[in-house]
């Protein structure tokens, strides 16, 4: 598992709570939808 899959794991889990709104914007730019959209 990479970095990256790990790290979107553990917030699927509920491990990391609160990522940091950097996290947030990359998962949102891979995803190709903006944060207003991936926090509905």
């Amino acid at each position: 598992m990479t970095n990256t899959h790990h790290t979107i794991a553990k917030i699927e889990a509920g491990s990391t709570p609160n990522p940091t709104i950097g996290t947030v914007k990359k998962i949102a730019d891979a995803l190709g939808v903006s944060l207003d959209d991936l926090m509905k």
